[in-house]
């Protein structure tokens, strides 16, 4: 089971998104794809799930084009959650979990044996069997986030690709849901690739690291290893520090100050976070 993107290029209409870019999925393992906003990530993961032709090279599944897949059986391989998602009214938790059996189902036949024990099984994981007859309405944004997940893992599909998932979450839920998916990774082996903005979350949680900026893959490696506080400023215009001691042994970036680009990257001039700048150019020494 290959997932890779060769020599792809991304795009909307007049508008080139990601440029000749290369990347091979590692089976059983966590990638978080990271950079600033704008650089292609959302539009790299859409390609990844089928979602957006390549408007050069390709993106293929175990060797074949994701175009040239029939869209019920990529979907049993790859499941894809957006970073925002509507929420169908009137739904219970087991109701919306059923969805993720679609790629399953045909219209000659109902729900199955093989179908219940999906979704009893996508529950069960999420920590969400007591919840299953609660309307999706009653639940908290981390709640909700998980029966997506759970949807998601019904489709019992290898790979699961997911479009910064704790986006407008609270810290509690934030971690709730990373957990959640690390323990995917490690209890199941579930392929997981996310984008996230979260540079601690990703060296805590990831196996992986793949950077990109202005559609390019810049970097691509173990997450303590990729983000070091040099490399923190000249991708994300902040100067961090690198603090040791977490009793999980994972180094925390910790942030002083915005670094304001002012010919480029690799050129950034340090502000101390109690500052914001507002027009031209702000100088601040740094204490």
């Amino acid at each position: 089971m290959t997932l890779v993107a060769r020599d792809l290029s991304l795009g909307y209409g007049a508008r080139r998104i990601v440029d000749n870019l290369s990347l091979s999925i590692e089976p059983g393992r966590t990638t978080v794809l990271l950079g600033p906003n704008g650089s292609g990530k959302s539009t790299l993961l859409r390609a990844l799930a089928g979602l957006l032709a390549p408007r050069g090279g390709a993106a293929q599944l175990d060797g074949v084009p994701l175009q040239q897949w029939p869209r019920r059986k990529l979907a049993r391989r790859i499941a894809f959650l957006a970073q925002t998602q509507d929420v169908p009214a009137g739904l219970s938790v087991q109701e919306l979990v059923r969805h993720g059996r679609f790629a399953h189902r045909t219209w000659l036949r109902g729900e199955t044996d093989e179908d219940r024990d999906a979704v009893d099984w996508a529950l069960a994981t999420t920590g969400l069997a007591a919840m299953r007859e609660r309307p999706l309405v009653a639940l908290s944004g981390g709640e909700r986030q998980r029966v997506w997940i759970a949807m998601a893992l019904a489709q019992r599909a290898d790979i699961l690709l997911l479009d910064e998932p704790t986006t407008y979450l609270d810290l509690g839920h934030q971690l709730d849901v990373m957990q959640t998916l690390r323990r995917l990774n490690d209890e199941f082996g579930l392929t997981l690739v996310m984008s996230l903005h979260d540079l601690n979350q990703a060296m805590r949680f990831a196996d992986r690291a793949v950077v990109m900026r202005d559609g390019r893959l810049i970097a691509d490696g173990v997450p303590v290893d990729v983000l070091t506080p040099a490399f923190v400023a000249d991708v994300f215009h902040v100067h961090s520090e690198r603090l040791h001691g977490a009793s999980d042994g994972v180094p925390v970036c910790h942030p002083l100050g915005y670094a304001a680009p002012e010919n480029g990257p690799g050129d950034a001039q340090w502000i101390p976070s109690n500052v914001v700048p507002l027009v031209g150019r702000v100088s601040n020494d740094r204490p």
